[in-house]
């Protein structure tokens, strides 16, 4: 004896199937879509941290140096060689702007 399948069960199983199928691909191109962001966010601060650390390496390279370490010991500590002589101006609330204008 034969059994016969409504075709409409078929129909509706292949229907839901399909439908499935669709919404977790969907649901896949959206993930992929903010996976690609996260990485293009990443190479961007990746390149912004090569940058620095090219930076840092310069500074490095160049701290290795006496004139960088005289340099940074006059501006950063105000320190002076021993035979220098240092003049400190006082008074120099002068506007260069405000006598110009002021002139005839």
């Amino acid at each position: 004896m034969r059994r016969t399948v409504n075709i409409w069960w078929v129909i509706a199983v292949v229907a839901c199937v399909t439908a499935a199928f669709f919404w977790y691909s969907s649901k896949l191109t959206n993930t992929v879509a903010e996976l690609r962001a996260a990485v293009e966010t990443g190479n961007v601060r990746l390149a912004a941290l090569q940058a620095e650390n090219a930076r840092l390496e310069a500074t490095l390279k160049a701290a290795d140096t006496d004139a960088f370490v005289e340099d940074q010991a006059r501006n950063e500590y105000g320190y002076m060689m021993p035979d220098e002589i240092r003049f400190v101006i006082t008074g120099t609330d002068y506007n260069e702007t405000e006598a110009e204008i002021s002139s005839p």
